[in-house]
């Protein structure tokens, strides 16, 4: 898999490629620190064959540590699961607000 790209607003962005010899790839899917599943998207609109590539866009994550998981499952009903940690930073908070004297 290629390393995550995390955006401006926290967001998690990651491609990556699954590769079966004998059996296609017929489905991906992630999830971000143990929350719902939900489905990668293929390059290609359809998941069919032993090389397959994916992509997911995770929502906008808070700073700190989180592990993306991603399972990918065969035609033969067989799966394999990868994990990622990426850490989101804190954002810049800008200019300190001026305090004005009662």
């Amino acid at each position: 898999h290629n390393q995550p790209h995390v955006a401006p607003d926290g967001g998690v962005r990651l491609e990556f490629v699954a590769v079966q010899r004998h059996v296609p790839i017929v489905a991906a899917q992630w999830r971000v620190d143990g929350g719902e599943w939900a489905s990668a998207r293929p390059a290609d609109s359809m998941a069919d064959s032993g090389l397959e590539r994916f992509s997911l866009e995770t929502a906008v994550l808070p700073k700190g540590k989180h592990t993306v998981e991603v399972k990918v499952f065969n035609g033969a009903g067989l799966s394999s699961t990868e994990v990622v940690t990426v850490e989101i930073p804190a954002k810049d908070a800008g200019e300190t607000p001026a305090l004005r004297g009662e």
